[in-house]
């Protein structure tokens, strides 16, 4: 409760908050008494309410702020690209600035200035995580809005995804070690991620059923945060049996001493087959790339190949829609209405000249 109070010719505002007494000065002229009181009560009705802003918070700070929450509710790549976005980017571009000054103009700024030096997709995916990092901002009371809201996305060239042919898996294959091999050859069998095959157990593995599956673990958690069960095909049914027969560790995919496999160790071992291969790209996700483009061409519709891939929007996996010109050049191939066109010849003949008659007369 707040009262005013006068002392020789200064008001005074007196008020309690939350137990603690409080006084402030405000001057000879009651009416601008008044309006401090009036300003003092409703700030303390929308404290109550938890409705009030808190202040003078650097950006900085914030985001050291956020990456704690993102640590521990999001997957290990999501987190490590949040921290890649806001401390490296975001906090540096906007050092030594309060939370509350960043509106839409300075995000535009951002968005230029980001844009000048990377692709639009990139932008476009660190402003995913700028906008997701104001909704809790504003969810935690730091700010009154989000200045990323309705902002649209850059334009972005649309490219189809790069995916192995058959001779370059068939040579990539053949130019993994023994260790590679099996990871290799289950990553382009399942689709599954890097992290997700580094991160499965035996017990994660029905060979009865055939079936893997992709699920969090206390010390890892799946790209998306969800369950999966993904059907594998004789091969490697027979390959995981293999494994399992002469393995001692939890993991499928293990070091010599049991521990589970580093991304290092692979990424060292892929890069050097690939290279041995006569294959460009030495990024591992071409494997998942390839897994669902050649469901695609194999006649697997799009839902489903979502749902093996474990995508929240089908949006996502449209992407593997736009194939090679070389196979849609080849699948119309196989339409063969006129294998017989000598045949239809007089057909042809007849139906061109009844048509031209035809339009004749309506002219005439």
């Amino acid at each position: 409760m707040a009262v005013l109070r006068k002392r020789g010719r200064i008001w005074y505002v007196d008020y309690r908050h939350r137990g603690r007494r409080y006084r402030k000065r405000v001057g000879r002229s009651k009416r601008v008494a008044e309006l401090v009181l009036k300003d003092m009560e409703l700030k303390m009705d929308r404290d109550d309410a938890g409705l009030s802003i808190r202040r003078n918070i650097l950006v900085e700070d914030f985001v050291e702020e956020y990456l704690k929450y993102s640590q521990v509710s999001k997957s290990g790549s999501t987190y490590s690209r949040d921290s890649l976005t806001l401390n490296k980017h975001f906090a540096l571009f906007f050092k030594d600035r309060f939370l509350q000054e960043v509106d839409h103009r300075a995000v535009e700024q951002y968005i230029l200035e980001r844009a000048s030096k990377v692709a639009h997709s990139t932008v476009n995916r660190e402003l995913v995580t700028i906008h997701h990092m104001f909704s809790k901002a504003l969810e935690w009371r730091y700010v009154k809005e989000n200045p990323c809201k309705g902002r649209k996305k850059l334009r972005e060239e649309e490219r189809a995804p790069q995916f192995l042919s058959n001779p370059e898996i068939d040579a990539l294959l053949a130019s993994a070690d023994t260790l590679l091999f099996p990871i290799v050859y289950m990553a382009l069998a399942t689709g599954c991620r890097q992290g997700e095959l580094l991160n499965l157990q035996w017990e994660d593995v029905d060979l009865n059923k055939k079936q893997i599956i992709i699920q969090k673990k206390k010390d890892w958690r799946t790209k998306s945060g969800r369950y999966r069960a993904i059907p594998i095909n004789d091969e490697a049914a027979n390959l995981l049996l293999k494994l399992k027969s002469r393995s001692t560790s939890q993991y499928v995919f293990s070091r010599p001493d049991d521990s589970k496999l580093g991304k290092g160790i692979v990424r060292k071992r892929y890069v050097k087959a690939v290279r041995s291969a006569g294959i460009k790209s030495t990024d591992f996700k071409i494997l998942r790339h390839t897994y669902a483009s050649h469901l695609v061409m194999g006649g697997v519709d799009i839902r489903t190949v979502q749902q093996l891939l474990g995508h929240h929007s089908v949006k996502t996996t449209e992407k593997y829609s736009h194939l090679a010109p070389d196979y849609l050049q080849s699948v119309t191939g196989r339409i063969d209405f006129l294998r017989n066109m000598d045949s239809y010849g007089p057909k042809m003949v007849t139906t061109v000249r009844r048509g031209r008659e035809s339009s004749l007369e309506s002219e005439s």
